[in-house]
C-alpha cells in the first residue's frame, strides 16, 4: 500500500482528488484527556492508499485551512471507519469538526462479532489480518524519537490500514449474521451518545464531596479497629498506618471474603456461600443471611460499605476532576457480554443506589448554575422484558392492567385468594392489600427480579435466610405457578445447545463454546441476557433519539452526562426541565415494541442524589 505523509495544502488536496467516498480515519493527539489533548496528525486509507497528515509543525495559517477543507470531506463521505469511534469523535469535536452521521466501528463490530474476543486495533490487526507482530509498536515506542519520524507515520497510517481492512473482513460477516440492523441502526448512532458523555462529564460539588470524605475515613478506621477485637482475631507482624500511629494489624484481610469466611466459622457460624472454587466465602449473601447473628458480622458489612465508598468513589474523585470542576469518567462500550456499559476512572454505573449506602455519593453530582438534572428511568425494565420474552399471560396481564405485578404474583404464588380488582395499583383497597401481604409480595418481587437477573438457588438462599435445597424448593414452586417463565427458559437452554448461541430481541447474540453449552451456568447466562441485553440495548437506543432530539432544541441548552443501567441524567436549562421530561419520556417508552408498555419516569433535582 503506498503510504504518503503530507504538509501542505497541495498535497492534501491532491491526495483528496482521488479518494473515494468511503474512507477509514484514525488521530493522534498529545493526550487521552479530552481537556488536555492536542491534535498531532491524522491518517486517512481508502483501501489502496494511506496518507498521514502532519499538523505538528505546521504553521496556524496551512493548519486551519486543511482542518476546514478535511470537515467537508468528513461530512459528505458515503461511510467514515474508524476504530474506537468515541475517541476520534471526540479529537473531531475538540478541533470543530462534526463528521458524517454514517459511521463503522471496527471495535464494536468486533464486540458483535466475538463478545468475549479481543477488541485491541494491535490485536486483531495480528489475529485477523495476519500482521506479524514485529510490525507492531505501541505508541509510546512510535513516539519515543518524536511526532515526525518515519517510525511514528508508520505507526500512524498503519492505524487507518487496519481499520480499514479490518472492515472489509467484519462488514460481511455483520450481513451473514443478521447483525447489520443492532449494528447500524443502534450501535453506531450511540457511538455519538459515547463521545458526548465523555466530553460532558458531571459536575461535582467539592465541598460536599470533601465532607463525605471527612465523614467516611474516621468511621472506617474505628470500624477497622473494633473488628479485630469482635473476631478475635491473632494479630500478624505487618504494621500499617492509622491516624499516623503505627498499629499492629492482623494476618486477615477484611476484604478477603475467604478469610472473613474463616473468622465467622470460628465464631461458630456455618458458611453455606462459596467462591467460584468451592471455597467457603463471606460474600454479601453471606453477610445479608447471618445479618444480626453476632456484632462482628454486622460490623463487618458496615466497614465494607464505607471500604467500598472511600476505595472506589470518594478519596478517587478529587483528582480526576477537570479544571471546570467535572468529572469525565471513560465509557466503555465494547467489555460486557450483555451490551451494558461500562465505566472506568471511576466506574460510575457502580454508584450505590439510594438508601442502599450510609453516604450518598450521588448527592456530590450537580448540574451548572441555573441548570437542573433531569433523571429518567424505566419503571420494572426487566420485568417488562421478561414478561415479553416468555409471553408470560399473568405478567402481561397485570401490566396491561396497571396490577402491582409483585401482589400479582403472589397471590398465583401463595394462593392468597385476592381479588383481582385490589391488586389494580389505583383501587382505594389496594394500599391496605399491600400492607396484609406485605411478606408475601416482597418474597415475590425477590423471586421476580432474582429470575430476571439469572440468581441462583445460592442468592435465593441468602434473600430468604434458608438453605439451598429449601430455596430451590421455592424456585421449583415459583416455577409451578409461571409455566411459561420456566418454559422461556428451557427453550433458551435449549438454542444454546443446538446453536451455540441465543439472539435478543435487538438481535444482539451471545455466544457459548462447546464446552460451556451443556452447563447450568450457560442456562443462566443465556436467559440473563436476553432479559439483560435487551434492557440494555433499549436504553442505548432511547438515548441515541433524545440526543437527536435535543439537538433541536438549542434553546434548551440539554446534553447527556450520565447513565447508569436503566436510566439516563441530562442536565439543561432549569426554565425548560418539563419540556425535556416529556421529550425523554416519550422516546424511552417508544424505544422497543414490546408485548406491554414501557413506562419511564422523570425526576427533576439539583444533585443527582436528590433527583432520585
Amino acid at each position: 500500500m503506498i503510504n504518503s505523509i503530507l504538509h501542505t495544502k497541495e498535497e492534501v488536496v491532491d491526495w483528496f482528488k482521488l479518494a473515494p467516498d468511503i474512507l477509514s480515519f484514525d488521530t493522534e493527539t498529545t493526550s487521552l484527556s479530552y481537556i488536555e489533548l492536542e491534535l498531532v496528525g491524522m491518517s486517512f486509507c481508502d483501501g489502496r492508499r494511506a496518507c498521514y497528515i502532519d499538523f505538528y509543525n505546521m504553521d496556524q495559517e496551512c493548519r486551519v485551512w486543511i482542518l476546514n477543507y478535511i470537515s467537508i470531506i468528513i461530512l459528505e463521505l458515503k461511510l467514515l471507519i474508524m476504530h474506537n469511534a468515541p475517541f476520534d469523535l471526540k479529537v473531531l469535536h475538540k478541533i470543530g469538526i462534526e463528521p458524517t452521521p454514517n459511521i463503522f466501528c471496527s471495535m464494536t463490530a468486533a464486540h458483535l462479532l466475538n463478545e468475549t474476543g479481543p477488541k485491541s486495533l494491535k490485536v486483531l490487526a495480528n489475529i485477523i489480518l495476519g500482521v506479524d507482530t514485529t510490525e507492531i509498536m505501541t505508541y509510546a515506542e512510535a513516539a519515543e524519537e518524536g511526532w515526525c519520524t518515519d517510525r511514528f507515520y508508520q505507526y500512524a497510517t498503519n492505524d487507518a490500514i487496519w481499520a480499514y481492512q479490518l472492515y472489509k473482513v467484519f462488514e460481511p460477516q455483520l450481513r451473514r449474521q443478521e447483525l447489520t440492523k443492532l449494528f447500524y441502526n443502534e450501535e453506531m448512532q450511540f457511538q455519538f451518545v459515547l463521545r458526548d458523555l465523555e466530553i460532558n462529564g458531571v459536575l461535582v460539588d467539592k465541598k460536599k464531596l470533601q465532607e463525605q470524605i471527612d465523614e467516611a475515613e474516621p468511621i472506617r478506621s474505628k470500624l477497622y479497629r473494633e473488628l479485630y477485637d469482635l473476631g478475635n482475631v491473632p494479630y500478624g507482624m505487618q504494621y500499617e498506618m492509622f491516624e499516623e500511629q503505627p498499629t499492629l494489624i492482623s494476618k486477615v484481610n477484611l476484604n478477603n471474603a475467604q478469610q472473613c469466611a474463616k473468622v465467622i466459622q470460628d465464631l461458630g457460624f456455618e458458611i453455606i456461600e462459596t467462591t467460584e472454587g468451592g471455597q467457603p466465602s463471606a460474600n454479601k449473601y453471606a453477610l445479608a443471611r447471618l445479618a444480626g447473628e453476632h456484632s462482628f458480622i454486622d460490623t463487618l458489612a458496615k466497614y465494607r460499605q464505607y471500604d467500598y465508598l472511600l476505595n472506589n468513589f470518594l478519596t478517587k474523585t478529587p483528582g480526576r476532576l477537570d479544571p471546570d470542576g467535572r468529572l469525565r469518567s471513560s465509557v466503555n462500550n465494547c467489555v460486557t457480554v450483555t451490551g451494558r456499559l461500562s465505566y472506568s476512572a471511576p466506574n460510575l454505573q457502580n454508584m450505590p443506589r439510594k438508601g442502599t449506602s450510609p453516604l450518598e455519593f450521588r448527592e456530590v453530582i450537580i448540574p451548572a448554575p441555573g441548570y437542573i438534572l433531569v433523571v429518567a428511568d424505566y419503571a420494572g425494565q426487566e420485568l417488562r422484558v421478561l414478561a415479553h420474552v416468555a409471553q408470560d399471560k399473568n405478567m402481561i396481564d397485570a401490566f396491561l392492567k396497571g396490577k402491582d405485578l409483585h401482589l400479582s404474583t403472589a397471590n398465583n404464588f401463595y394462593k392468597l385468594g385476592i381479588a383481582e380488582e385490589l391488586l389494580i395499583t389505583t383501587h382505594p383497597e389496594y394500599e391496605s392489600t399491600v400492607k396484609q401481604f406485605k411478606k408475601e409480595r416482597t418474597n415475590a418481587k425477590i423471586i421476580n427480579f432474582g429470575i430476571a437477573y439469572g440468581k441462583t438457588a445460592i442468592g435465593f438462599a441468602a434473600d430468604f435466610g434458608v438453605s439451598r435445597s429449601e430455596a430451590e424448593s421455592i424456585v421449583d414452586a415459583y416455577f409451578k405457578g409461571c409455566p411459561a417463565v420456566k418454559q422461556a427458559i428451557d427453550n433458551c437452554s435449549k438454542t444454546i445447545k443446538t446453536r451455540g448461541y441465543v439472539v435478543n430481541l435487538a438481535g444482539r447474540r451471545r455466544r457459548f463454546d462447546t464446552h460451556q453449552r451443556h452447563t447450568g451456568r450457560a442456562r443462566r447466562q443465556g436467559f440473563n441476557f436476553l432479559i439483560q441485553g435487551a434492557s440494555a440495548d433499549m436504553i442505548k437506543i432511547a438515548m441515541a433519539r433524545v440526543r437527536k432530539k435535543l439537538l433541536e432544541h438549542p434553546e434548551w441548552d440539554a446534553k447527556l452526562v450520565l447513565t447508569v443501567h436503566d436510566e439516563m441524567v441530562i442536565e439543561g436549562k432549569e426554565e425548560y426541565q418539563y419540556q425535556i421530561g416529556e421529550l425523554v419520556k416519550y422516546e424511552m417508552e417508544h424505544a422497543m415494541k414490546l408485548s406491554v408498555p414501557l413506562v419511564a419516569d422523570i425526576t427533576y433535582g439539583y444533585s443527582y442524589g436528590q433527583a432520585k
